[in-house]
């Protein structure tokens, strides 16, 4: 049985309206993606997040 290491991850969080921000789920999102590294055995070495819409006009 080998030692298991720990791999750096960066987690990454969007949403797509200031609506779901101020709902909390931005941060559900962090704290969910920060609990399946830790279960998996990554380590977050840092987070990127980010707001924005994929609805584009043309």
């Amino acid at each position: 049985m080998g030692v298991r290491t720990q791999e750096q991850v960066v987690i990454y969080a969007r949403v797509s309206s200031a609506k779901q921000k101020a709902d909390g789920n931005l941060e559900r999102q962090v704290q969910r993606l920060k609990q399946y590294a830790q279960e998996t055995y990554l380590r977050s070495k840092d987070r990127a997040i980010a707001m924005g819409s994929g609805n584009h006009s043309t």
